[in-house]
């Protein structure tokens, strides 16, 4: 527990927390074009209501952000920065209507790291007991405010760039056996297919070598290629995900360029690509990458797009972390490898369950 503004005390739950998960999904319909927040109210271990800020506006630059007035004052300026369009009053707003009981509730906040004393006093005279912050919310959201001048949600998405395996293709089952080949072969015990995929790495080879497998790099990546080509021979094929070539196409039509950085070769790329009848609408692929960080940022200089006109999409902890590296936007699609709590605890800008969800960000 933590004292912050106010004297106010606040409890702390992980990003990965599914009633924070909650929150943050309310947040990504802010209208605000510097802070997006949003909460829920939880009670009896059930959300019952939910609320964010500037509720009513079309996403734009706040006049506030815009003069780098601080977090906290100056709501004057700006008229859904009043007390009255805030988050936390937006949610009690909520359940009012809806008739629903919040005595002895507790509510999650994600996009913040405090709360206005006019919220703390709607909060306490609504029976809630407890406000839930992010862990480490101060650092997180500073980092994307008005403090810090990064007012991310103001800059289109020109730039579209995904990883392939468990973002396009769904290739988890013919990779489980391909691995399960390769570590039979030098003595080594492959874990069942969930924790597989919990430890999956960014590349095979980095798998290889955290299982003590030192052979040579290039032998190692030509079994790889030798065991998934047998793996998809004998019928064991990865799959398109099914809005995959929906996605491309709405992308497509709103002018947005679509790149593809996946450390799953190259060759096996542009044939999955072709098999599926998406290529049409990808106008750069990087395979076989070992680096994602460097990558991305030479993707960036061959489309000649700024950083924050870009956006990387991948489904493990580690496209987040290398998009984070490369100074661009992450977001997490939780149908691939890793889980979508292993991918909230890395904080990406986005996070959605299926690929489809990303066609909000038009």
């Amino acid at each position: 527990m933590e004292t912050l503004k106010h004297n106010n005390k606040y409890e702390y739950a992980p990003a990965s927390h599914p009633f924070m998960q909650e929150a943050r999904a309310e947040a990504y319909k802010s209208g605000c074009g510097s802070r997006q927040i949003g909460a829920v109210i939880v009670n009896k271990e059930t959300v019952i209501a939910r609320g964010h800020n500037a509720r009513d506006r079309v996403s734009s630059p706040c006049p506030r952000a815009i003069q780098n007035i601080p977090s906290g004052i100056g709501y004057n300026l700006c008229p859904e920065c009043i007390e009255e369009n805030h988050t936390e009053a937006d949610a009690l707003r909520n359940a009012r209507l809806a008739g629903v009981d919040t005595e002895n509730g507790e509510m999650y906040i994600f996009g913040h790291w405090w709360a206005c004393e006019s919220c703390w006093d709607k909060v306490r005279s609504a029976g809630i007991t407890k406000i839930y912050l992010v862990k480490r919310a101060r650092e997180m959201f500073q980092e994307r405010g008005v403090l810090s001048g990064k007012r991310w949600y103001q800059a289109p998405i020109n730039l579209f760039i995904f990883d392939w395996s468990g973002v396009i293709s769904d290739d988890r089952k013919p990779v489980y056996e391909t691995t399960a080949r390769v570590l039979k072969q030098f003595g080594k015990i492959m874990p069942v297919f969930d924790e597989f995929l919990k430890s999956a790495t960014m590349t095979a080879l980095e798998y290889y070598r955290k299982n003590d497998i030192s052979e040579d790099a290039d032998l190692l990546l030509k079994l790889f290629r030798k065991y998934f080509n047998e793996a998809v021979k004998n019928g064991n094929k990865p799959t398109i995900y099914a809005h995959a070539p929906s996605v491309f196409g709405q992308l497509t039509a709103n002018d947005k360029k679509i790149a593809i950085l996946s450390s799953h070769p190259e060759k096996f790329v542009e044939r999955e690509a072709q098999e599926y009848g998406i290529d049409q609408y990808i106008t750069h692929i990087r395979g076989g990458s070992r680096n994602k960080e460097t990558d991305l940022q030479n993707i960036l200089t061959h489309f000649q797009t700024q950083n924050k006109h870009a956006l990387y999409c991948g489904d493990t902890i580690h496209d987040i972390r290398a998009a984070r590296a490369a100074g661009i936007r992450s977001a997490g699609i939780g149908s691939g490898y890793h889980s979508k709590e292993q991918l909230a605890a890395e904080n990406p800008d986005f996070l959605f369950d299926t690929l489809l969800e990303l066609t909000s960000l038009l």
